[in-house]
């Protein structure tokens, strides 16, 4: 019992005793000639109830103040505990490293990060001061630097690291840091030591150099993003925009900036619009992404998407709020086929599992979340409750389950990436997050990052690709920047095909201005163009001209365009000799052919009377004929049998060639299947262009053809796993409104508990003095009337079926844990038959029990009461003027899991259960009968939830009701205490 119930109690007992005193004071000296009960209860002078219940209400107002402030030190105790032990759990989990001194600046504690950087283990550097271990200097002139404890120390205030500091840890490393200390003060205000935070900042910080390099570039992504950037002061008076957000609205920067973000909104929006602002932007500093529209200058309404951040100054107040704005105008158009798909995509993007450390060291799998299925690809489920090596055998010889264990005794976070390569091309990646969740436990959570890898590689091989192609490009390429506004142009990028055309190094170049290095450009004509190209942003072609200098003379072709940094390239030719050109043809000529002939794709030609004059390598190896096979021969010949994709005729009508002949246009990707003179069957997509010749004549076709039958069978895939994941969701579902009912049944218990418990506390009371009157007034009148000692007794009768009524609704909400034994179901059901009494005479009761004794694992008394529930609900089932049987059998079985059990039928002959009421039977308070009280098959029901096993209510072949109840068997190791 709790101290504040205890507390409350007493002062109820102390008023009580009072009362009980002052009722002896007034028997032995006032009142002599009074009872003593009358005295107490009965007969209690006025003046003297209002004294007592003035003392008894004092000790139950001082019982209730007491008890709510020893709830409340309770609570406080408890928070602070479990305050405690969150901070504790928080300080070790955080990204962060973290370091306390205390007042002489000595270490106190560190967190796992704090340990990983300093290199010091905590234990060892507990006590040390804060100079030894956290050993910090410039990074540039590598002198120390003044540690930051004990600038705190002597300022009491929070101070920061200046820039360029580095750690260097105790096994020599270094790491550039951030980081910050605070005085830690005690509730008078006094400092008692310092906390440290700080973290490795290397990458941050030569990711910042980065960007002060490119800062510039930044601008013009700004301005060239297709997405609307927008920023308005605190009024709502917009104040920046890119050129992006112009185009979306109609109007110019000038006027935009005169403009209120409300006069381009319909003002149905703006109620809306400015509750998200304050309840969103202005509390969190950002919003979710939500829609509106925008009123255009030209009086049309456009829909958008956008997400509004809150923009602060650099004191950190709110100057103002910016916008990331879009069009979804076509968006909106896909918006209701996307909706198809969104209720059939119901995964997590993260699979979690669950593990708990045993006392013997073993880590066992509790859980995990349908998304571990659906990336591992596997049932989980099958694995709960083994330990990491059985559930995952692969991981037995790694570091995982040291890791794991690490996680779940001590709080050692762990996080990695796993990444496997095939060939040199990623498999599979997973990111993988270990925590502890509470002491002898931790998760799992993971993610597949395959994709994520895949594109990283993907854009390391581009990057790489593309710089060998600037490198390797047998082209000349120049990067030009303007100087002011394009009065000269400095040369920034020079590839090896511009230093062999030039025959001077890309260092004598860079850094200086093009009309000092090629002297001759203004009169050459380029000089203007880059000009133009560089004010227009159009690319332009400069044709073939001689261009001479002091140091060169050549022919040269360029073409010259902008790139969105601002910068102008000229990728250029020496085209010199005119038989330089001729090779380049030829060598033109010669590449196309190769292409042709090394293409993933089969390539044919067809003259105008529909026959194959020409079919690429690709086109004889793929279809396995020879070149012979397949020139001369009629586009649909039937050696090769065209059919529809799904099976069944082609229409001839639609055909490649048929529709480029009859359309004179290119058709693309018309698919049908063909079946080879081989036996194989495979489906195409074809891309047909028209042939003319000079007159404008229709002279044929050339068509590209790919194998598409594996896209096709994956698309069968695809269906098929559509179909599959329809069927999860119904099933998740099911599973979740189940789970739903059971929670408002639970919700409906402990509503009906905390009901049972007032009523008990609120009507016992009455009840007792009731019973006590009843009592008394049988005794002063045993000489009257019968009619009256009938009244009595009715009294009585009630006050029993009131106490019933509360004893049967606290055992529901109060039962016990059951104390389970092994014990045979004959001697449940002999106690049971006992306690629910002789049967009236009509009724027979018939036992079919095996020879051999079914044995139970449960609590005797517990089996009892529900036993005695279920023969006396069936007694009255049955009426009384007819012949009724009650029929109890059992046989031993096994339950959906394969585990033995009892299998126990109750059947009787009486009126039954309506079709109706067959779903309300287990509720507590529902009952058919008038005079029942509905809570005897509520009690059964968990009764029997409780010793693991369930009850139904089955469908009867004949007249009457038919309960099947299964109970876990006991086993060997089970107690058999009768």
């Amino acid at each position: 019992m709790k101290p504040e119930k205890k507390i409350f109690l007493l002062s109820i007992a102390g008023g009580l005793a009072l009362w009980v005193f002052d009722a002896l004071l007034d028997f032995f000296y006032y009142y002599r000639g009074a009872g003593l009960l009358d005295l107490l209860i009965l007969k209690v002078p006025a003046h003297e109830v209002y004294i007592r219940l003035v003392i008894l209400s004092l000790f139950a107002g001082f019982g209730l103040l007491a008890g709510a402030q020893i709830r409340q030190l309770r609570l406080a105790r408890e928070a602070l505990r479990e305050s405690e032990q969150t901070l504790s759990i928080t300080l070790h989990s955080i990204g962060d490293a973290v370091l306390a001194t205390d007042i002489q600046g000595r270490v106190t504690f560190m967190n796992p990060v704090a340990e990983q950087l300093t290199g010091w283990p905590a234990h060892e550097a507990k006590g040390r001061p804060i100079g030894e271990v956290f050993h910090i200097v410039n990074q540039y002139s590598r002198e120390r630097v003044e540690n930051p404890v004990n600038k705190v120390l002597e300022s009491g205030a929070v101070v920061g690291l200046a820039n360029h500091t580095v750690l260097v840890s105790r096994d020599g490393r270094e790491y550039i840091i951030a980081d910050s200390g605070a005085p830690i003060r005690t509730p008078q205000g006094e400092v008692r030591g310092v906390v440290l935070v700080f973290r490795d900042d290397t990458e941050r910080h030569l990711a910042r150099e980065d960007a002060r390099q490119f800062q510039h570039r930044f601008r013009e992504l700004y301005e060239a993003s297709r997405d609307g950037y927008a920023m308005v002061d605190l009024n709502g008076v917009i104040i920046e925009c890119n050129r992006a957000f112009e185009l979306l609205t109609g109007y110019s920067y000038k006027e935009l900036k005169a403009k209120h973000f409300n006069d381009i909104t319909p003002a149905k929006w703006h109620a809306a619009e400015q509750t998200i602002i304050d309840e969103q932007v202005m509390a969190r500093g950002y919003s979710d992404i939500y829609k509106k529209e925008y009123l255009r200058k030209d009086g049309s309404v456009i829909p958008i998407e956008l997400q509004t951040y809150l923009y602060r100054n650099p004191d950190g107040e709110p100057a103002g709020l910016w916008a990331l704005v879009r069009d979804i105008t076509e968006k909106n158009k896909a918006e209701q086929t996307r909706k198809q798909y969104e209720n059939l995509v119901q995964s997590s993007p993260m699979g979690m599992f669950m593990y708990n450390l045993l006392e013997d060291g073993r880590l066992v799998l509790e859980g995990a979340n349908p998304a571990a299925d659906r990336i591992l690809g596997i049932n989980c489920a099958e694995r709960i409750g083994k330990t990491i090596e059985e559930a995952f055998p692969p991981l037995a010889e790694t570091e995982v389950p040291r890791r794991y264990i690490e996680a779940a005794a001590h709080g050692t976070p762990w996080f990695f990436e796993q990444v496997d390569y095939d060939d040199g091309t990623v498999a599979g990646a997973f990111e993988v997050h270990a925590f502890q969740t509470r002491p002898g436990s931790m998760a799992v959570s993971f993610m597949d990052i395959t994709d994520r890898k895949r594109a990283e590689k993907q854009l390391e091989d581009n990057e790489h690709r593309y710089r060998n192609m600037f490198e390797r490009t047998s082209s000349g390429v120049v990067v030009y920047e303007a100087v002011g506004e394009a009065e000269d142009f400095i040369i920034r990028e020079f590839n090896s095909a511009a230093e062999r055309i030039e025959q001077i190094g890309r260092e004598a170049l860079l850094g200086r201005r093009v009309t000092e290095v090629f002297p001759g450009v203004r009169e050459f004509g380029i000089f203007d163009v880059f000009q133009r190209v560089w004010r227009t942003g159009e690319p332009e072609h400069f044709p073939l001209g001689f261009y001479k200098d002091d140091r060169m003379a050549g022919w040269r072709e360029n073409y010259i365009y902008k790139l969105p940094s601002g910068e102008v390239v000229a990728v250029y030719d020496d085209v010199t000799a005119r038989k330089q050109a001729e090779e380049a043809l030829r060598a033109e000529r010669d590449l196309l052919a190769h292409i042709t002939e090394t293409s993933p794709v089969g390539i044919v030609l067809v003259d105008k009377t529909g026959t194959v004059t020409f079919a690429n390598s690709f086109a004889e190896k793929h279809f396995g004929l020879t070149r012979a096979q397949i020139e001369g021969r009629a586009y649909n010949d039937p050696q090769w049998e065209i059919e529809a994709v799904e099976g069944g005729p082609f229409p001839e009508d639609q055909l490649p060639f048929a529709l480029v002949k009859s359309g004179r246009e290119p058709v693309f990707d018309i698919q049908h299947a063909i079946a080879l003179p081989d036996g194989r069957r495979l489906a195409l997509s074809i891309n047909a262009t028209p042939l003319f010749d000079d007159a404008g004549q229709f002279n044929g076709m050339v068509a590209s053809i790919e194998d598409i039958t594996a896209r096709k069978e994956n698309e069968l895939a695809l269906a098929q796993y559509r179909d599959r994941l329809e069927a999860l969701v119904d099933e998740r579902t099911a599973e979740l409104r189940d789970t739903q009912q059971k929670l408002i049944a639970a919700e409906r218990l402990a509503v009906l508990g905390q009901f049972a418990g007032n009523v008990s506390h609120e009507i016992r009371n009455p009840l007792g003095v009731i019973s006590t009157s009843a009592y008394y007034l049988k005794r002063r009148l045993q000489d009257q009337d019968e009619k009256i000692h009938k009244h009595i007794a009715q009294i009585g009768r009630q006050v029993d079926n009131c106490t019933r009524i509360i004893k049967s609704m606290l055992d529901l909400t109060r039962m016990e844990a059951p104390r389970k034994t092994a014990v045979p179901l004959s001697e449940c059901l002999d106690a049971a038959t006992a306690s629910a009494g002789a049967p009236p005479r009509h009724i027979k009761v018939a036992l079919d029990l095996p020879a051999e004794p079914v044995i139970l694992h449960a609590d005797p008394e517990q089996m009892r009461i529900a036993f005695k529930n279920l023969i006396k609900n069936a007694f009255q089932a049955m009426e009384p003027d007819a012949n009724g049987t009650l029929t109890i059998a059992a046989l031993a079985a096994t339950d959906d899991s394969g585990a033995p059990c009892a299998r126990i039928t109750v059947s009787d002959t009486g009126h039954g259960v309506p079709e109706q009421m067959r779903d309300k039977v287990f509720q507590p308070l529902f009952t058919s009968r008038a005079t029942g009280i509905g809570f005897g098959l509520s009690i059964t029901q968990m009764i029997i939830e409780r010793h693991g096993g369930a009850i139904t209510l089955e469908n009867s072949a004949g007249p009457g009701a038919s309960f099947l109840i299964r109970l876990p068997l006991a086993r060997e190791e089970d107690s058999h205490d009768k």
